[in-house]
């Protein structure tokens, strides 16, 4: 289901967070990689604005955030009735309670 009057928001940590990751995959693997990987992320944001409720829930590490894996990484977003509010995207294998 779709949510067209939902506006998908990055927080400042959020854009940091996707600078880096791009900036380091350029760094590592190149331009075609980078693209290629921009994609991938791309397409997950996309699919959270498309359904928000994807993700999943853990209310050990927060009751008001969902996860949802994209590539190597781990979407931390919150649903509000206008907005999708995307608070983080870590890599998958990085401790989600430090970095809230």
């Amino acid at each position: 289901m779709s949510y067209p009057d939902r506006q998908l928001v990055l927080s400042p940590q959020a854009e940091d967070d996707l600078a880096g990751i791009l900036q380091y995959t350029l760094e590592t693997w190149g331009e075609s990689q980078l693209l290629t990987y921009g994609k991938v992320l791309e397409d997950g944001l996309q699919m959270i604005l498309d359904n928000p409720t994807i993700g999943f829930a853990r209310s050990a590490v927060s009751e008001k955030h969902r996860f949802f894996p994209t590539g190597k990484h781990l979407v931390v977003y919150r649903v509000t009735p206008t907005r999708i509010e995307i608070s983080r995207i870590l890599y998958g294998r990085m401790d989600l309670e430090g970095n809230l």
